[in-house]
């Protein structure tokens, strides 16, 4: 008789491997929640990288609030209009930005 009547046992994770898988989803939740997750790491390493000099990271910060400004217009648009959820699921995202950019155009 073999081990065919034996359910095989699942590999217990290292911290180093818990660790690393919770880093994975703080960040997919950061990327869920926070749309404009890019346009802020990209202000934080110029910060980083400038030893946090406010003027060297302008445009950074210009460009993340600009982000900002624009997926909380969606989420009013879709908030006047009964949509759920309010922002969209990042999956979604591109497609949305380039609807509302033709509106404009």
């Amino acid at each position: 008789m073999g081990n065919d009547n034996y359910a095989e046992v699942p590999k217990l994770k290292t911290k180093d491997e818990k660790a690393i898988e919770n880093i994975k989803l703080a960040s997919q939740n950061s990327q869920r929640n926070n749309p404009c997750s890019k346009e802020q790491k990209q202000s934080y390493d110029c910060l980083n990288k400038n030893n946090y000099d406010h003027d060297s990271c302008q445009l950074y910060f210009d460009n993340y609030n600009a982000c900002m400004g624009f997926w909380t217009s969606v989420k009013n648009e879709r908030r006047r209009q009964g949509i759920r959820p309010l922002l969209p699921e990042p999956e979604d995202r591109e497609r949305i930005r380039e609807e509302y950019l033709k509106q404009f155009h």
